[in-house]
């Protein structure tokens, strides 16, 4: 005979597992409709109900187990509550932590509202192939899957995620960096459409650099060739007359509305300081001249 005890009383005596049921007194005791079972290989405690065995919720959490061990299609796992640790069939070597949500499991998603929290220094994955994947089932939305890494206190931290349309942010608690699916990338601003959408780098700031390299396909040294067509100076005080800024070169009310592209800038500038050097040459050949004849006139007149 078999008898279990509580504080030193006996209160179930059970002469064999023949029953299919244990029912223990009504005051703080256990019931296993079912759960043991000697037939299947190797002994297990399962329940034939198709609700999980458990410990009542009214007794505050408590481990919980479930799943058909035996079935190649069901999940295993346990818990606290509705916060559980399973595997599924579909995927034998890995687990998933979630919520569990109505009567269904899914075999590749985390639920809603799941933590989990690791008190210790490192995480690693290893391995040829190691992946880490944090996935939001609020597919397309802005701010879906997040990856933070901040202070106790939740300052100074550095925010990672993901929005609609391909893209990509990083920062603290505001945009700091975006990167497009189309290797766009903007610093402290999200505008990277409309005038921006040529641009692989847009910057709402000042940049600092030590030096700025600029590949350009043209230089105008052309201005110095024998067929290069000269604007004559008359012609170039009419369209400054008329238009207020030098011919080739942007007006302010285009660099108001569209910036300065400095390659193409600097190649107008260097255009003008050459066309201003010819013109200087031309001007100074006229000065010789003049001050030729102004010496034969002297010359002449002191005879």
């Amino acid at each position: 005979m078999k008898k279990v005890f509580q504080h030193c009383k006996q209160v179930l005596s059970v002469t064999a597992l023949l029953c299919t049921t244990i029912f223990v007194n009504a005051q703080q005791n256990t019931e296993l409709p079912d759960a043991i079972d000697k037939t299947s290989s190797p002994d297990a405690i399962q329940s034939t109900h198709s609700d999980e065995l458990y410990f009542d919720e009214t007794l505050g959490n408590k481990i919980s187990l479930y799943g058909n061990r035996l079935s190649s299609t069901s999940m295993y796992g346990f818990g606290v509550g509705n916060a559980t640790l399973y595997a599924n069939s579909a995927n034998y070597h890995a687990f998933l932590i979630g919520k569990r949500v109505g009567s269904t499991w899914s075999a590749t998603t985390i639920k809603q509202y799941s933590t989990l929290w690791f008190n210790t220094r490192e995480l690693i994955f290893d391995g040829p192939d190691a992946v880490m994947t944090i996935k939001d089932d609020n597919n397309n939305s802005v701010n879906a899957a997040r990856l933070v890494l901040e202070e106790d206190n939740g300052e100074g931290g550095f925010i990672l995620w993901n929005g609609s349309e391909d893209r990509m942010f990083f920062g603290t608690n505001n945009t700091n960096i975006m990167v497009l699916g189309t290797d766009n990338v903007g610093i402290g601003t999200r505008n990277l459409d409309g005038v921006n959408a040529d641009y692989r780098l847009a910057v709402n700031g000042k940049i600092r650099s030590k030096e700025i390299v600029v590949e350009l396909s043209d230089w105008p040294d052309y201005v110095f060739a024998d067929d290069y067509k000269l604007k004559p100076l008359n012609e170039v005080e009419s369209f400054i007359k008329e238009n207020n800024h030098l011919p080739e070169i942007p007006s302010a009310t285009e660099v108001v509305e569209s910036g300065v592209a400095v390659g193409e800038m600097q190649h107008q500038l260097l255009r003008k300081v050459e066309e201003l050097t010819l013109y200087m040459i031309e001007l100074n050949k006229s000065l010789e001249e003049v001050k030729a004849e102004n010496a034969a006139l002297k010359a002449e007149l002191s005879r």
